[in-house]
């Protein structure tokens, strides 16, 4: 039996079972619960190799829209990128990223991943430069037991959300339909992407402020988890009009004395936290490395980089 490259995965049940198996065993990851929930969209097609319904080789591309300033741009970023282990060393992910590569090098305006530091030899064979992601980081000047549940004055409170719930699940989404208004660059409709996390490994570290506005109900949405006493907070969602320091300081819990963003705030936003909290951006320490390929400005040209929740 031979071999072929398809891009028909999602509605092909055999293929799509085969798929799902090679991702559990090479990443233990797990596709299949985010499939039966609707969320695997138009955006992430995965290239395969497959022999029969078996798939043997994979490069998923994933189609990326990201705002900032007012300049929307479209990217590929690369991801899913699996052999095997009885079908390597044939040159097959070769293969694949040639055909990605040409297939869509010409309808994006530019190509992206983040690689694992066993392959960071391997991506350079195809263009791709390494590039820098910078990460902003505050640490309390004084006493962190105002923050969070620990707050005495007024201001914006955060609860857990539950998206098995119809109500919350639907607050989430028009949260997420809003943007995310303080990021300097922010990804634009892609749920999909953003419920393969949340919906599972993140799924118990959201939360959700309900405001009032003209008269109207609206809120903002929290992705965020607290490691000792840094909060994470990976990205804000929603249209409520409340400042980044009034928001993160609601969001994370009472004895945070480090707040680490997942995303590149605007720098007006940076200025209201100068009074009570030390503030760095340095590039940032991670396992995983970004490549880019393609000539126009990438971010770190400006010191920004692409929201956590947008990496695949």
């Amino acid at each position: 039996m031979g071999y072929e490259i398809t891009r028909q995965i999602r509605d092909c049940d055999g293929k799509r079972e085969s798929f799902f198996a090679l991702a559990q065993k090479v990443f233990g990851l797990s596709f299949k619960e985010w499939f039966e929930n609707g969320f695997w969209t138009d955006c992430y097609i995965p290239y395969a190799i497959c022999e029969g319904d078996r798939v043997v080789a994979n490069v998923a591309v994933n189609r990326m829209q990201f705002e900032s300033r007012g300049t929307v741009r479209n990217y590929v970023q690369l991801g899913t990128v699996m052999t095997d282990p009885e079908y390597r060393g044939r040159g097959f992910a070769r293969q694949l990223m040639e055909t990605v590569i040409r297939e869509w090098e010409d309808r994006c305006d530019g190509i992206y991943l983040f690689a694992n530091s066993d392959v960071l030899d391997f991506y350079p064979r195809f263009g791709f430069k390494e590039s820098l992601e910078y990460e902003w980081r505050m640490v309390r000047k004084d006493s962190p037991q105002d923050l969070g549940s620990g707050r005495e004055a007024p201001g914006p409170v955060f609860r857990k959300m539950d998206l098995r719930k119809q109500e919350d699940m639907a607050r989430f989404c028009r949260c997420l339909d809003a943007g995310s208004p303080f990021s300097a660059l922010q990804m634009r409709d892609n749920l999909g992407l953003v419920m393969f996390y949340c919906g599972d490994s993140l799924k118990d570290n959201i939360f959700y402020f309900n405001g009032q506005q003209d008269g109207r109900t609206c809120g903002m949405v929290c992705v965020g988890e607290q490691e000792g006493d840094t909060f994470f907070c990976l990205d804000f969602f929603g249209g409520e009009k409340i400042s980044l320091k009034e928001a993160a300081e609601a969001a994370a819990p009472a004895g945070t004395r480090k707040i680490v963003l997942g995303f590149s705030p605007h720098r007006e936003q940076l200025e209201m936290f100068k009074s009570s909290w030390e503030m760095e951006c340095a590039p940032q320490k991670s396992d995983v490395t970004l490549f880019v390929r393609g000539g126009h400005e990438w971010p770190d040209s400006r010191r920004l980089r692409f929201p956590e929740l947008s990496h695949t």
